[in-house]
């Protein structure tokens, strides 16, 4: 412990750590309410304690119904990078396609502003924008109002009011 909710793990292998890291979100309690989310950061010998930000995390994300055209590596990079701060990877198989019928992409998202549910490219064949749902995996407490991570709606200090449906602005499924 280096301070409160600050720690330093030591992993035996690299192996160990890679799968660490690129499983996250990790959380600590069982239950879905009182559950705490776990960001995790690469070790850096030149951060100060002081320095430690949690502001952001890396979380996989998941382009649904892609054209085929735009299921590769390239493609994964430009679009993932819409969606996040920065691109870490996209899954990728040895020819530098997709793997799975949807495009994956580890990225880093910033845990103070919403997350994206849709990215959009434009399609010089259609000539027109088009808009493709996002799934987060194992995305920690969410907030279907706001859309940032970190509480829930019924906590929300900045609700937002209901669709005609009665849907919040992170359930409507409209972009």
């Amino acid at each position: 412990m280096v301070e409160d909710n600050l720690f330093i793990a030591e992993f035996e292998s690299e192996v160990d750590k890679k799968r660490v890291l690129d499983g996250s979100s990790w959380y600590i309690g069982r239950q879905a309410v009182g559950r705490q989310v776990v960001v995790l950061q690469d070790f850096n010998y030149d951060l100060r304690p002081s320095d430690v930000n949690f502001d952001e995390m890396a979380i996989w994300v998941n382009i649904l119904n892609l054209p085929l055209g735009l299921q590769d590596e390239k493609w994964g990079f430009e679009l993932a990078g819409k969606i996040g701060r920065r691109v870490l990877k996209v899954d990728v198989d040895e020819h530098r396609r997709a793997v799975g019928k949807d495009l994956r992409a580890r990225i880093i998202i910033s845990l103070n502003e919403p997350v994206s549910r849709v990215v959009s490219v434009f399609s010089s064949r259609r000539k027109r924008k088009e808009w493709y749902d996002i799934v987060y995996e194992r995305v920690p407490f969410f907030c279907f109002s706001c859309g940032i991570i970190g509480h829930s709606e019924i906590e929300c200090p900045t609700p937002a009011t209901r669709d005609e449906n009665g849907c919040l602005p992170y359930i409507s499924g409209e972009g």
